[in-house]
Protein backbone atom coordinates (compact mmCIF):
# COMPACT_ATOMS: atom_id res chain seq x y z
CA UNK A 1 0.00 0.00 0.00
CA UNK A 2 2.93 2.32 0.65
CA UNK A 3 3.83 2.16 -3.05
CA UNK A 4 0.28 2.95 -4.08
CA UNK A 5 -0.35 6.07 -2.01
CA UNK A 6 2.13 8.40 -3.73
CA UNK A 7 1.03 7.21 -7.18
CA UNK A 8 -2.64 7.70 -6.36
CA UNK A 9 -1.92 11.12 -4.83
CA UNK A 10 0.02 12.21 -7.90
CA UNK A 11 -2.75 11.02 -10.19
CA UNK A 12 -5.35 12.91 -8.14
CA UNK A 13 -3.21 16.06 -8.34
CA UNK A 14 -2.96 15.72 -12.13
CA UNK A 15 -6.73 15.26 -12.33
CA UNK A 16 -7.19 18.47 -10.34
CA UNK A 17 -4.80 20.35 -12.66
CA UNK A 18 -6.60 18.90 -15.66
CA UNK A 19 -9.87 20.41 -14.44
CA UNK A 20 -8.29 23.85 -14.11
CA UNK A 21 -6.09 23.91 -17.20
CA UNK A 22 -7.36 25.68 -20.32
CA UNK A 23 -4.44 25.13 -22.70
CA UNK A 24 -4.95 22.16 -25.00
CA UNK A 25 -1.27 21.08 -25.02
CA UNK A 26 -1.08 21.22 -21.24
CA UNK A 27 -4.30 19.20 -20.90
CA UNK A 28 -2.95 16.60 -23.30
CA UNK A 29 0.29 16.27 -21.31
CA UNK A 30 -1.63 15.93 -18.05
CA UNK A 31 -3.90 13.28 -19.57
CA UNK A 32 -0.87 11.22 -20.66
CA UNK A 33 0.66 11.53 -17.19
CA UNK A 34 -2.62 10.31 -15.68
CA UNK A 35 -2.65 7.33 -18.05
CA UNK A 36 0.97 6.48 -17.24
CA UNK A 37 0.25 6.58 -13.52
CA UNK A 38 -2.88 4.49 -14.01
CA UNK A 39 -0.81 1.85 -15.82
CA UNK A 40 1.51 1.71 -12.80
CA UNK A 41 -1.32 1.72 -10.26
CA UNK A 42 -3.44 -1.06 -11.77
CA UNK A 43 -1.08 -4.04 -11.19
CA UNK A 44 -0.23 -2.80 -7.69
CA UNK A 45 -3.92 -2.35 -6.89
CA UNK A 46 -4.65 -5.88 -8.15
CA UNK A 47 -1.98 -7.24 -5.77
CA UNK A 48 -3.45 -5.21 -2.92
CA UNK A 49 -6.97 -6.49 -3.63
CA UNK A 50 -5.73 -10.08 -3.84
CA UNK A 51 -3.89 -9.76 -0.54
CA UNK A 52 -6.91 -8.15 1.09
CA UNK A 53 -9.24 -10.89 -0.10
CA UNK A 54 -6.99 -13.94 0.42
CA UNK A 55 -4.66 -12.60 3.14
CA UNK A 56 -1.53 -13.45 1.14
CA UNK A 57 0.22 -12.25 -2.00
CA UNK A 58 0.00 -14.41 -5.10
CA UNK A 59 3.14 -16.33 -5.96
CA UNK A 60 4.98 -15.34 -9.08
CA UNK A 61 4.40 -17.91 -11.78
CA UNK A 62 7.47 -19.97 -12.56
CA UNK A 63 7.92 -20.77 -16.21
CA UNK A 64 8.42 -24.42 -16.90
CA UNK A 65 11.41 -25.26 -19.07
CA UNK A 66 10.50 -26.13 -22.62
CA UNK A 67 11.18 -29.56 -24.05
CA UNK A 68 13.95 -29.90 -26.61
CA UNK A 69 11.85 -32.15 -28.85
CA UNK A 70 11.07 -30.04 -31.92
CA UNK A 71 8.11 -32.21 -32.86
CA UNK A 72 6.44 -31.59 -29.52
CA UNK A 73 7.23 -27.88 -29.73
CA UNK A 74 5.64 -27.60 -33.19
CA UNK A 75 2.59 -29.57 -32.02
CA UNK A 76 2.22 -27.33 -28.94
CA UNK A 77 2.63 -24.24 -31.09
CA UNK A 78 -0.08 -25.41 -33.50
CA UNK A 79 -2.46 -26.17 -30.62
CA UNK A 80 -1.81 -22.84 -28.91
CA UNK A 81 -2.40 -20.91 -32.13
CA UNK A 82 -5.73 -22.67 -32.64
CA UNK A 83 -6.76 -21.92 -29.05
CA UNK A 84 -5.62 -18.32 -29.46
CA UNK A 85 -8.01 -17.86 -32.40
CA UNK A 86 -10.91 -19.00 -30.22
CA UNK A 87 -9.86 -16.81 -27.27
CA UNK A 88 -9.65 -13.70 -29.42
CA UNK A 89 -13.42 -13.91 -29.84
CA UNK A 90 -13.97 -13.82 -26.05
CA UNK A 91 -13.02 -10.44 -24.57
CA UNK A 92 -13.74 -11.68 -21.03
CA UNK A 93 -10.80 -14.10 -21.38
CA UNK A 94 -8.23 -11.38 -22.09
CA UNK A 95 -5.83 -12.51 -19.34
CA UNK A 96 -5.84 -16.08 -20.68
CA UNK A 97 -5.17 -14.73 -24.16
CA UNK A 98 -2.21 -12.68 -22.93
CA UNK A 99 -0.71 -15.69 -21.18
CA UNK A 100 -1.21 -17.76 -24.31
CA UNK A 101 0.53 -15.08 -26.40
CA UNK A 102 3.52 -15.26 -24.02
CA UNK A 103 3.65 -19.04 -24.35
CA UNK A 104 3.47 -18.85 -28.14
CA UNK A 105 6.31 -16.32 -28.16
CA UNK A 106 8.43 -18.55 -25.89
CA UNK A 107 7.97 -21.55 -28.16
CA UNK A 108 8.64 -19.52 -31.32
CA UNK A 109 11.84 -18.17 -29.77
CA UNK A 110 12.92 -21.66 -28.73
CA UNK A 111 12.33 -22.98 -32.24
CA UNK A 112 14.15 -20.04 -33.84
CA UNK A 113 17.08 -20.46 -31.45
CA UNK A 114 17.67 -24.12 -32.33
Amino acid sequence: MEKLRPLISARAAYHAQLGISTKQDERKELAFRILDLSDKITPLWDLYEHAKEHEYLPEAKKEEPLTRDKGLLYKSLTNLRAQRSKLKKKPERLLDLQEMERNIKRIEEALAYE
